[in-house]
């Protein structure tokens, strides 16, 4: 479901543009990768919040009283699926620009923190301290793949700014 993989080979074009030492190019194709991916994953997430019941009743009739509460706790996870699909095309496409730029090592710590120092510690404490089960689990998951998404969008302004591709248009003087 998650098409953002594509979009990392489009990041490669803007690797020409780091080159040619053409700034404006080179933001532009990182602003597009991410904003293409954060708006395709988005209309992807709004597909599976809006249609979420006739998802899960394509698995589950919930009008089987033994099936109501599964279908019930599917529908919460689905909504938190919807938030997962946006955090996670942002997070890949941002990585493939970080490699792309030749930063591997620092991508990888940021995103061993978010998973392992934010999203595994939250779902279990989501899941079994506080009861909520699957949708604790799935909270977990999407507010790691958030955080990551959020510290690699950082390391890329960060890494782009050092190399003299600054977020504003330089000023004449």
């Amino acid at each position: 479901m998650n098409q953002t993989r594509n979009i990392q080979q489009g990041v490669s074009r803007r690797e020409l543009t780091t080159g040619a030492r053409r700034p404006d190019r080179v933001r532009r194709a990182a602003g597009v990768a991410v904003a293409t991916a954060i708006g395709g994953m988005g209309v992807v997430g709004c597909l599976i919040y809006l249609f979420r019941a006739p998802i899960v009743g394509f698995y589950l009739d919930a009008s089987l009283p033994d099936n109501a509460q599964s279908a019930r706790i599917a529908m919460s996870a689905l909504l938190l699926a919807a938030i997962f699909q946006v955090a996670d095309g942002a997070q890949a496409v941002l990585v493939g620009v970080l490699r792309g730029r030749g930063d591997a090592l620092v991508p990888m710590v940021l995103a061993v923190a978010g998973y392992w120092g934010v999203g595994f510690p939250l779902a279990g404490w989501l899941a079994f301290r506080r009861g909520l089960g699957v949708v604790g689990l799935w909270g977990g998951v999407a507010t790691a793949l958030v955080t990551v998404a959020l510290l690699l969008g950082g390391r890329t302004v960060y890494t782009l700014r050092r190399a003299g591709f600054s977020a504003s248009p330089p000023r004449s003087a």
